[in-house]
This record gives structure tokens, C-alpha cells and sequence, in this order.
């Protein structure tokens, strides 16, 4: 019973950091896409 709360606790670590490093990737990407944008809006 232990066992499988502690792998459901790193599951859902896992969810949380994959969650987080998409985030960061997509405001990364968002930002580059802004000052694509930005460029050819001058």
C-alpha cells in the first residue's frame, strides 16, 4: 500500500515537471513568435 502511494506521489511529480517544461517551451516559442511579429510589422 506504501509502495503505490509513494509511485502515485512520483506520477504525479512527473505530470507536474512535463506540465512545466511544455509551459516553458510554449513561452519560449510564443515569445519568438512575438518578435517574428514584431519584425515584420516594422
Amino acid at each position: 500500500m506504501k509502495r503505490k502511494q509513494s509511485e502515485k506521489w512520483v506520477v504525479s511529480l512527473h505530470q507536474l515537471l512535463h506540465f512545466c517544461i511544455s509551459m516553458i517551451g510554449l513561452q519560449k516559442h510564443l515569445r519568438s513568435f512575438k518578435y517574428q511579429t514584431a519584425f515584420q510589422g516594422r
